[in-house]
């Protein structure tokens, strides 16, 4: 994942060890712990076909700020990439209930629930293999970071390269 030849190519790891956080932060699209029954081979064999017959990838921009997120839009905007922007987690949520993504991208900081409360939703739904990135302004503490760390794959904090990062984050 970190040469820019291949890090486009999704990883699926199987680990006879727990290695979850640490096989899905660098970017591992799925993990799955040894033994494996039949059911989840075919689960995961049709999610390496679908994705990869999938023209189009799909990323949901979870932000309330329009000029924030009209750069992200802009930032990622390609022919094969369809960007969905969601002003509320109450909307973020409707639209990860009825769409599938293939990326997050969350400011932490919403007008009506905290970025914590929606990460933790979205984690715990059907959603838990989506990657996450928190892309916030804000100054997270170490604890904060920390259970950000459990739920999301990457912490982007805005500043002046922010938006180089964001990209290839997502």
């Amino acid at each position: 994942k970190n040469d820019l030849n291949y890090r486009h190519i999704p990883v699926h790891l199987i680990s006879g060890e727990e290695n979850r956080i640490l096989a899905l932060k660098p970017g591992a699209r799925s993990f799955l712990q040894k033994p494996l029954d039949n059911n989840q081979l075919d689960a995961l064999f049709s999610d390496i076909v679908k994705f990869h017959s999938q023209e189009t990838r799909k990323l949901l921009v979870i932000e309330d700020n329009e000029l924030e997120s009209s750069q992200v839009v802009k930032l990622i905007q390609e022919d094969n990439i369809q960007v969905t922007i969601a002003p509320t987690g109450e909307k973020a949520l409707e639209l990860l209930a009825q769409h599938s993504y293939d990326a997050v991208i969350l400011d932490y900081t919403l007008p009506d629930i905290s970025g914590f409360d929606l990460l933790t939703q979205v984690h715990n739904d059907k959603n838990a293999s989506v990657p996450v990135i928190v892309y916030s302004a804000r100054d997270f503490s170490k604890e904060e970071l920390a259970k950000l760390g459990r739920l999301s794959n990457s912490v982007v904090l805005k500043d002046v390269n922010s938006l180089d990062r964001l990209l290839e984050e997502t």
